[in-house]
């Protein structure tokens, strides 16, 4: 696949070059709802619904515009949506809704 996160690999992009200073002033999280994220991911990874490796191409199919703007933990919450659908454990009226939705 030669999507979003491919970008050190595309032609015109040029390397990806990391900057110590940058990686070292970096705070982990950059918005309030950050950390429930990875706190969720981490929970969903034990239920056991689905392995490493399609957790990563849940992530790394999103649109490529989509993943290049998107902030990071938003892409693990986009692909966690993806993953939870796919598998019906929530349905898309609870995702819009935030909660659960009798049927």
């Amino acid at each position: 696949m030669n999507g979003g996160a491919d970008l050190g690999g595309m032609m015109g992009f040029g390397p990806v070059v990391e900057s110590a200073e940058a990686s070292r002033n970096e705070p982990l999280f950059h918005a309030d709802w950050e950390p429930r994220v990875l706190g969720m991911i981490v929970a969903l990874g034990a239920a056991g619904k689905w392995n490493l490796d399609q957790s990563r191409f849940a992530r790394e199919s999103l649109p490529p515009a989509d993943y290049m703007s998107f902030p990071y933990y938003r892409i693990w919450l986009e692909a966690a949506e993806k993953l939870l659908l796919d598998r019906q454990m929530v349905t898309l009226d609870e995702l819009e809704a935030g909660r659960m939705v009798s049927q």
